[in-house]
């Protein structure tokens, strides 16, 4: 241990405390984790909005009614909606295990250097 450098031990699990410099890059890493978390919500409602595309495409053409240029871009409209809300609500859980293991191999850099 090293000047202005602690050790706190909390039910097994060590945590080192190194003073200032280490509470800032603390709080540089808890807001870009922040940003980090979010950009993986909309990984995931991106990647259903695709899922959800592909599946449109699967529908064989025709029916009773036509479709319009204005069906699709409802069809679009609530694709994309419907896609943010189950990325929000964490029901596929892709947006949480990306979070996961970023955040753990950006925690892994910024401890070595």
């Amino acid at each position: 241990m090293t000047k202005g450098e602690y050790n706190l031990n909390l039910d097994g699990v060590m945590l080192n405390i190194r003073g200032r410099q280490s509470l800032q890059v603390e709080k540089r890493l808890t807001e870009s984790n922040d940003e980090l978390k979010k950009a993986c919500v909309d990984f995931e409602a991106l990647f259903l909005q695709e899922v959800f595309k592909a599946m449109r495409k699967t529908i064989p053409e025709g029916g009773l009614f036509s479709r319009t240029i204005k069906d699709e871009i409802f069809e679009d409209l609530f694709y994309e909606a419907v896609s943010q809300e189950i990325a929000m609500r964490n029901e596929i859980g892709l947006a949480h295990r990306l979070y996961k293991n970023l955040s753990t191999f950006r925690e892994e850099k910024a401890i070595q250097g």
